[in-house]
C-alpha cells in the first residue's frame, strides 16, 4: 500500500531523499528484478496494438532503451554524476558508454552491493528506492491489459486546469489510465509519445497522482475494443466483451460526474457492435 511519505519522496532530488533502510531497500530491489523479468516476458521484441472506440489504434512497444526511465532509476545522474560511484559499485569502467538497458541489468546483478553503497553516509546515492517502488507497481499493473480494465485518454495538455506552458509537463499525448487497488492513489496513469515522429508510441512517464482526475478535465476518452500482440513467432489477438466495455464505461462516467471533468467518451463507433454482442448474448442464455 502507497503511503504519502513514500509519495513525497518521488520527485525530490536523490541527495535530498533518506534512505529507507535496508529491509525497504532490498525490498524494493526484488520488485526492481520482477519488473525486469516481465519486460523480458511480456514486452521485450513484442509490439501492441490497441484498436480503440473512436477506430483509431494505439500501437506501441515498450523498448529496452526506455526501461529504466519508467522504472525509476535516473540512469544519467548515474552516468554522469554519480560516475565514479557507478564504477566502483557497478563495475563499470565507463559508465557514459553503457546503454541503460545493461546499466538496469548490473544494478539488478549487483543490488546487494548497491544496497551497500546506498545505505553509508557521504556516498552518492544511485537509487531513489521511494520512487523505484511506486514506478515498479505502476508498470507490474501495466501488464494486465488482458484484462480490458483502462481506458485512454486522448491528452491535451492545454486542457489540463495547471497548465502554464509547453514545458510544463510531459509531452505525452496519449494516457493510458488503470485502476491502482490503492486508497491514496486510486488510478495509475502511463503516458504515451510518438516514438520519433513514427506511427508507433512509447511509454514517456508514469505517474501515480493524487488528483488523477484532473487529467480528465475537458479531454476525450476512449475505451479498448480490441488488442493484438505480436512478435517474430506469435501474433495474438484479444476481443473485448460486451460486458468488459460496460464495466470501462461506467468506471469513467462515475468519474466524470463525480469531478465534474466535462469530459467526452468517443464510443459511438463502437456502440453497433456492442449492442449485438449484448443481443448475440441474450439468444444464448435464452
Amino acid at each position: 500500500m502507497i503511503s504519502r511519505r513514500e509519495l513525497a519522496y518521488v520527485d525530490k532530488p536523490l541527495g535530498s531523499v533518506p534512505y529507507p533502510g535496508d529491509a525497504y531497500a532490498y525490498k524494493v530491489m526484488l520488485e526492481l528484478k520482477e519488473a525486469y523479468n516481465l519486460f523480458k516476458e511480456k514486452y521485450d521484441g513484442k509490439s501492441y496494438n490497441i484498436m480503440l472506440s473512436d477506430k483509431q489504434e494505439l500501437q506501441f512497444a515498450i523498448l529496452n532503451k526506455n526501461l529504466c526511465h519508467i522504472l525509476g532509476i535516473a540512469a544519467k545522474n548515474i552516468c554522469s554524476y554519480g560516475e565514479p560511484t557507478a564504477q566502483k559499485v557497478l563495475g563499470i569502467d565507463y559508465p557514459s558508454a553503457t546503454s541503460t538497458y545493461e546499466l538496469l541489468g548490473r544494478i539488478i546483478e549487483r543490488m546487494d552491493d548497491v544496497i551497500d553503497n546506498d545505505s553509508k553516509d557521504n556516498t552518492y546515492k544511485l537509487i531513489n528506492y521511494y520512487k523505484v517502488m511506486i514506478k515498479t507497481a505502476i508498470f507490474k499493473k501495466m501488464t494486465g491489459f488482458n484484462d480490458f480494465d483502462f481506458g485512454v485518454i486522448n491528452f491535451k495538455k492545454e486542457n489540463h486546469p495547471d497548465f502554464v506552458s509547453e514545458d510544463a509537463f510531459a509531452k505525452s499525448t496519449k494516457y493510458i489510465v488503470m485502476p491502482s487497488d490503492e486508497i491514496l492513489i486510486p488510478y495509475f496513469l502511463v503516458g504515451f509519445l510518438q516514438n520519433n515522429g513514427g506511427n508507433i508510441y512509447v511509454p514517456e512517464t508514469a505517474i501515480a497522482p493524487e488528483d488523477y482526475y484532473k487529467y480528465f478535465i475537458n479531454q476525450e476518452l476512449v475505451l479498448p475494443v480490441q488488442i493484438t500482440i505480436e512478435d517474430a513467432k506469435d501474433f495474438t489477438k484479444l476481443e473485448a466483451t460486451a460486458q468488459d466495455k460496460i464495466k470501462i464505461l461506467q468506471r469513467y462516467k462515475a468519474i466524470i460526474s463525480e469531478y465534474n471533468t466535462n469530459s467526452s467518451i468517443n464510443i459511438f463507433n463502437d456502440y453497433e457492435s456492442m449492442l449485438h454482442e449484448q443481443a448475440r448474448q441474450r439468444k444464448l442464455i435464452m
